[in-house]
């Protein structure tokens, strides 16, 4: 079956997610979790996420409640709701766009809904907000990096398709022994990528749009290839490792170093929860790693983590309680589990919600 235009944006980012993963699960680590965001995209949590089939929320909403206009394009798919589109564009004393990664943040925002629009109404409601937003040659401009923006996601999505069968079989073999080849084919990935991207975009685009990514790229690829290289010996790894973040952007190295306190954090966690400790002990244990304040943060997470939980148990039991309803046809329980979905959750939610609901399917 060919592949969709919708296809273009979503699945670039998914074998570059499929890389990384089996990389990480062949190389040893060393005290840290060596997965920074940038690699993989900002893919959702887990595994399953990635891979599931997302049906599309068939809900729209007024264009007015997320944008600054109305839409001649109609409402706006569902998983917008709740988001507010603010202007982010500006222009020098000439008028001339002041390029920032804020326009490719304005893409990516109208991008996101790949899934739910064809991409020819998505660029037209991109090039409406330009319109709306922008006047000459602040517009003119906006509307080229448009132009050189898509036509890069469509190059990067023609070279994933060229690569699909080699990364297959890499896939394939296996073997603890291949954490080498796994790492050499993500340099690939990440030169061409880059490569793409000059070719693509101008150089000032390019540098606004990617510098801070590609230098966090650039570092952990670094700390990976040692992290990879057997022949070292722990001391030995770890002066690298410094040499490598002396040479590093300080926000990098504290961005990393960040993410390894919250990754001990969670291991202490999960001791103090198995030994029975109440949530008085766990805030404390927050308080002395990370201070009072995210301590709190971490708190009213775990209320909403809590919340979210009982909610999708609830609407499981009642679910398959409608699904052994052996007096309903299966029209009328699919129109049944549709609207308790839709009366208990939002658009969002009930994208999240199929995970659960394939997870419950699979163990029965």
């Amino acid at each position: 079956m060919p592949l969709t235009q919708k296809k273009i944006i979503s699945f670039t980012s998914l074998l570059v997610f499929l890389l990384v993963l089996v990389f990480v699960f062949l190389v040893e680590h060393d005290d840290e979790k060596t997965s920074p965001e940038s690699l993989t995209d900002n893919f959702p949590v887990s595994k399953q996420d990635i891979v599931q089939e997302i049906e599309p929320s068939q809900k729209r909403i007024p264009s007015e409640k997320v944008l600054p206009y109305k839409s001649k394009y109609g409402p706006l798919p569902g998983t917008l709701e709740g988001t507010i589109m603010q202007q982010a564009l500006a222009v020098d004393e000439d008028g001339n766009l002041r390029i920032s990664s804020d326009i490719k943040r304005v893409f990516d925002f109208f991008l996101s809904t790949i899934e739910e629009e064809d991409l020819d109404i998505i660029l037209s409601r991109i090039q409406e907000y330009l319109d709306y937003s922008l006047d000459e040659p602040a517009l003119s401009q906006a509307k080229e990096i448009m132009t050189q923006y898509i036509s890069l996601k469509k190059a990067l999505f023609d070279f994933e398709v060229e690569r699909a069968e080699s990364l297959k079989a890499i896939m394939e073999q296996g073997g603890d022994t291949k954490g080498a080849s796994y790492l050499s084919l993500l340099k690939e990935q990440l030169d061409a990528q880059r490569d793409l991207r000059s070719l693509h975009l101008s150089p000032e685009t390019h540098d606004a749009f990617y510098a801070d990514e590609e230098a966090y790229d650039s570092y952990s690829l670094a700390r990976m290839e040692v992290n990879a290289n057997k022949s070292l010996t722990d001391e030995e790894k770890q002066a690298r490792f410094a040499e490598i973040d002396a040479q590093a952007p300080v926000e990098i190295v504290e961005a990393r170093k960040e993410a390894q306190v919250t990754d001990i954090l969670k291991a202490k966690t999960q001791v103090l929860k198995e030994s029975g400790a109440n949530q008085q002990e766990i805030k404390a244990l927050r308080t002395e790693m990370l201070g009072p304040e995210a301590a709190e943060r971490f708190e009213v997470l775990d209320q909403e983590r809590a919340n979210w939980n009982q909610r999708v148990e609830r609407y499981l039991k009642a679910r398959q309680a409608i699904l052994s309803n052996e007096g309903l046809s299966d029209g009328d329980k699919s129109q049944q589990v549709n609207t308790l979905r839709q009366n208990d959750f939002d658009s969002r939610e009930q994208i999240r919600l199929g995970v659960y609901e394939r997870r419950s399917d699979a163990v029965k």
